[in-house]
């Protein structure tokens, strides 16, 4: 099993115009040829609600996602935030021989996409719930 897997240029050019173009709020990554290779097989435009992304992660396999996630701080008057965020999807339900290659690759895609400010990994949809994010992002 592959350790790492690296994003491609043209991974790179979708993380920039979701960072600084705006033109994405969420990108979602698989891995295939036996784990050793990044696919993006969802890009949602600046329109995707968060609310959505549960529809679109299966329940028994992983996927890593990127999303610029907007929020509300505590402040008085609330003022808006957002994080770009680097999720871990790996629910207990996938194949260990998914599990493992998403996990050990996980710390590489954060590295190699410049400007993530939090990272969540996520076994079930208790841990990608807009509340505890926003928690996570205060």
């Amino acid at each position: 099993m592959v350790s790492g897997v690296n994003p491609t240029s043209e991974h790179t050019a979708l993380f920039n115009e979701l960072k600084i173009d705006r033109l994405h709020k969420c990108l979602i990554f698989d891995l295939i040829d036996k784990n050793s290779k990044l696919d993006c097989i969802f890009t949602g435009d600046k329109d995707f609600q968060w609310d959505s992304l549960q529809e679109l992660l299966p329940k028994d396999d992983c996927r890593f996602v990127i999303y610029d996630f907007n929020y509300e701080t505590d402040e008085n008057p609330p003022r808006p935030e957002n994080k770009l965020l680097a999720i871990l999807w790996a629910p207990e339900t996938a194949k260990v021989k998914r599990r493992v290659p998403f996990s050990t690759s996980f710390n590489g895609l954060k590295s190699a996409f410049t400007g993530l400010q939090k990272d969540v990994q996520a076994s079930d949809w208790s841990y990608l719930e807009y509340k505890s994010v926003r928690e996570l992002c205060l």
